[in-house]
């Protein structure tokens, strides 16, 4: 009994933090795919000394199912810790506005799900979700989210500033960029 509730608890765990680590990627200066290959790689290290403590959970005392249970959660979880403590413990004062282009702007329309019955459901009124592709002074590259409101303002080719700041482990984090400052605002 209480190894199926492990097991649910584990894979519910392992669902939100894959989760919150790609949806807070986005507001992280740094290539995604750093975090998740440090992790990939720590989580196969840890596993030969470490696999021992999954036979509880797995029922079986084999080194390989054992093994690859260690490894995926592992490897979901540090990057989920790495960007949930990267974006939440920031340094307030380091609060700084960057600069950026965006190379371009543009749409994706989504759906909502409509009830129809009891048990089924089908695709509802289409919605549209407004992107912007920025470029940083440094050369990266990132589509953020924002509001029909700056969609409508900017033009591509535009120079606007986002707020940053250094989170815990000292890499930029960018906050609160739904109302998009640009240059000539900026300046006036």
């Amino acid at each position: 009994m209480w190894r199926k509730f492990f097991i649910g608890f584990s894979a519910l765990a392992c669902l939100f933090s894959l989760a919150a680590a790609v949806s807070l990627s986005s507001n992280t200066m740094i290539s995604p795919w750093m975090p998740f290959s440090i992790a990939i790689i720590v989580a196969i290290a840890s596993s030969f000394p470490f696999w021992k403590f999954w036979r509880r959970l797995t029922g079986t005392s084999g080194c390989m199912p054992n093994s690859l249970c260690h490894i995926i959660v592992v490897a979901i979880m540090l990057p989920a810790v790495f960007y949930i403590l990267n974006y939440t413990c920031i340094d307030t004062s380091s609060i700084h506005p960057e600069k950026c282009i965006v190379i371009k702007k543009f749409y994706k329309t989504r759906h909502r799900t409509k009830r129809v019955s009891r048990h089924s459901y089908t695709k509802g009124e289409p919605y549209n979700e407004y992107y912007m592709e920025v470029l940083f002074e440094n050369g990266l590259s990132k589509d953020l989210l924002i509001d029909r409101k700056s969609y409508t303002r900017l033009k591509s080719g535009t120079e606007i500033c986002l707020p940053v700041a250094e989170g815990l482990f000292n890499i930029p984090v960018i906050r609160h960029y739904g109302s998009v400052i640009t240059s000539d605002e900026k300046d006036s």
